[in-house]
């Protein structure tokens, strides 16, 4: 079964099993994102509709400074709500609109508003982006992508969780072509996992089911749940 659901939307009056992008609350099963619901014999699962940011606590993320009025900012952090962050938040540091700023998630509530923890203003580099959904393609595995990206553009590379890329020095063109290779032929891909053989396999096998199950997430996060066997 498959069908779009939004942050906040009941999915089921019952507490269901969940994988990935629902919570539960009151004995019953929400969506946390805008996204395409999957019911799985695994359990349920929500998968975000490209291009949008779903925050979760915890996440490091870059932003820029859309408006500004007298006692605060809003931000663009590419979600489905601006973050207004008041100025005496901010310790007497000023920004302006266009400004690149550098935050921690704090808080999500049911419909994504977010509270932040502000960082730094980040001066002297570029900001790219990348769909939010691309980013673990963009890391690699163990940073190997990242790694070869910053090794033929020279950068150093700062990648927010929503997407943001932060890129200081060398030369931030290379970076933009290699994201639009991400962005252009990325969709599709599949990944095959062999079943008595492969990492997932490994790691329960020796009794490590944490570190299969983290294997297993980054796989979903990387190809999608219809495209990893």
């Amino acid at each position: 079964m498959k069908s779009i659901v939004t942050p906040g939307e009941i999915i089921s009056d019952k507490p269901e099993h969940i994988v990935s992008g629902a919570y539960l609350k009151d004995g019953k099963t929400f969506s946390e994102y805008l996204g395409v619901l999957y019911s799985t014999p695994q359990g349920i699962q929500v998968v975000p509709l490209q291009g949008k940011y779903s925050p979760k606590i915890e996440d490091a993320i870059y932003g820029v400074v859309l408006v500004e009025d007298n006692f605060g900012y809003i931000l663009d952090i590419k979600s489905y709500r601006y973050p207004y962050v008041p100025k005496r938040s901010l310790d007497r540091m000023t920004l302006a609109v266009g400004d690149i700023i550098f935050a921690k998630v704090i808080s999500v509530n049911e419909v994504k508003d977010v509270g932040l923890e502000f960082i730094s203003k980040q001066t002297g580099g570029v900001l790219l982006e990348i769909s939010p959904k691309k980013v673990p393609r963009v890391v690699g595995k163990h940073r190997s992508m990242l790694s070869v990206i910053e090794k033929y553009s020279k950068c150093q590379i700062y990648i927010g969780a929503n997407g943001f890329l932060y890129v200081v020095e060398g030369k931030p063109e290379v970076v933009s072509k290699a994201l639009e290779l991400i962005e252009k032929y990325s969709e599709g891909l599949v990944c095959i996992m062999p079943h008595f053989s492969g990492e997932i396999s490994y790691a329960l096998k020796n009794g490590d089911a944490e570190k299969a199950n983290i294997t297993l997430d980054w796989y979903i996060k990387v190809f999608g749940i219809d495209n990893f066997f």
